[in-house]
């Protein structure tokens, strides 16, 4: 399994992978009349979604976001911001006196119960520091001419807003943040920042790094390689995972082996209807990526990629795929199916690692380090993790020349704008990327690795 384990951590690198669907607040995802929320609140719910303030479940989409925050709530926040920032490597301010809290739902008790975790965390708060100062000075608490209506009975999406801005601040002071790696090449009065993500996230990857953010919050156009907020590209690539010829998986797989997928499928809760029409490749897909969705099932919903996408969609914002659905589904049938000898026999495999615990422990913590490296921005460990297989080369032989000409024609366009572009870090990272062809084109590529 450590080969096709190598091989899953290439592809997080290089290529969307579908897992399961988990809900994320997203403007057009569902009714305006579905969820409760403002809409100025909204994205800072989708942030405290990411962060892991606020929990990604079927109940917290039927809230009403509008309404005054509980005694409740305000527990659970506050238990999620002390192990989010307890994970942090931040030495503690042991001479903070935290001060008395209201024992109601008022702006003035959300605030307060927010500043005494911020202020073990804090090291520049004293005994002389002001709790609102503080909070209105780090753009925390926000009002009209000093007027903060402290007063007030908080509703929810207040209280996550405050909490939202509580964790930038302390991550932004700290200079922490997802990094990934990260470039810039200017041309013709336009700019293009290019990104490189991980296509599977976890809590800890959230806030991302102050300047990766400035540098998209400042862009007229996201690109990336597919947008999987459009439903008609979802559509698209279902058609090449399921088959719709009248074959069925059990036809490749043989009557044993198929019932040894289907046992280990019903664990996982995937329904046979979706089962017996997988293509093969595909269903070795899914059984690598497996033990991550155990693991965490909203590892797909914290992606990178996802976050930029619903962020875009929030904010109005052009997006502009670099690839089709065609040439990526294509690429990655091609891996699986011609870079394993005997694809039957990697389904094997990876069901005999599926039933041994230290093996998907082993899958995990690897993809666990791998987020680590992103997260840090270490550019040459994320070259290194693509190149040791060298099989992956197949992921990007085709596409990065064409997605380097397309980012070269923007640059040579007449249109004045900056655009973001995300795309997986194994096509930024290795030798031979993107980089190298637009390098190769007479830009110059200015590094903006720490």
């Amino acid at each position: 399994m450590k080969k096709l384990t190598r091989k899953f951590l290439s592809i997080l690198l290089v290529v969307i992978i579908l897992l399961s669907p988990s809900f994320v607040f997203a403007s057009e995802q569902y009714p305006e009349d579905y969820l409760s929320i403002s809409p100025w609140a909204i994205r800072n719910l989708h942030d405290g979604q990411m962060m892991g303030l606020l929990a990604i479940t079927n109940e917290n989409l039927t809230k009403d976001y509008t309404d005054v925050v509980s005694s409740g709530d305000i527990l659970i926040l506050n238990e999620n911001l002390r192990t989010k920032l307890d994970g942090l490597l931040i030495e503690k301010n042991k001479n903070f006196i935290p001060v008395d809290v209201p024992d109601n739902s008022t702006r003035l008790a959300v605030v307060l119960s927010l500043y005494n975790i911020l202020g073990v965390y804090d090291k520049s708060i004293n005994e002389f520091t002001e709790p609102i100062d503080y909070l209105v000075e780090n753009n925390i608490l926000l009002g009209k001419e000093s007027e903060y209506n402290l007063d007030d009975l908080a509703t929810m999406e207040e209280a996550i807003t405050f909490y939202v801005r509580g964790v930038t601040n302390t991550y932004y002071d700290n200079d922490l943040g997802g990094k990934g790696i990260f470039y810039k090449i200017q041309n013709n009065g336009n700019t293009v920042y290019l990104f490189g993500s991980i296509h599977v996230g976890d809590f800890s990857m959230y806030p991302l790094e102050k300047t990766r953010m400035a540098a998209f919050n400042e862009s007229d156009v996201l690109m990336v390689e597919l947008n999987l907020l459009d439903p008609k590209t979802i559509d698209e690539v279902n058609k090449y995972q399921f088959r719709n010829d009248g074959t069925k998986l059990v036809d490749d797989l043989g009557p044993e082996l198929y019932k040894k997928v289907k046992t280990i499928m019903n664990e996982y809760q995937v329904p046979e209807k979706i089962l017996e029409n997988m293509e093969t490749w595909a269903l070795l897909n899914t059984l690598i990526t497996l033990p991550i969705q155990l693991d965490n099932p909203q590892t797909s919903a914290l992606g990178i990629d996802n976050y930029f996408l619903t962020q875009a969609a929030l904010n109005d914002m052009e997006i502009i795929p670099l690839e089709t659905v065609e040439m990526q589904m294509n690429i990655l049938k091609d891996y699986y199916s011609k870079r394993n000898e005997n694809l039957v026999d990697a389904i094997k495999i990876a069901l005999e690692e599926l039933k041994s615990e230290d093996s998907k422990n082993k899958i995990v913590r690897e993809i666990k380090e791998l987020q680590k490296i992103w997260s840090e921005g270490r550019e040459k460990d994320l070259a290194k993790s693509f190149s040791e297989e060298a099989s992956s080369q197949v992921l990007v032989s085709t596409r990065d020349p064409l997605m380097a000409e397309n980012i070269k024609n923007l640059l040579e366009k007449n249109t004045n704008k900056t655009y973001f572009v995300v795309v997986g870090a194994g096509h930024y990272a290795p030798e031979n990327s993107i980089l190298y062809y637009l390098e190769k084109s007479g830009f110059e590529v200015e590094n903006l690795n720490d």
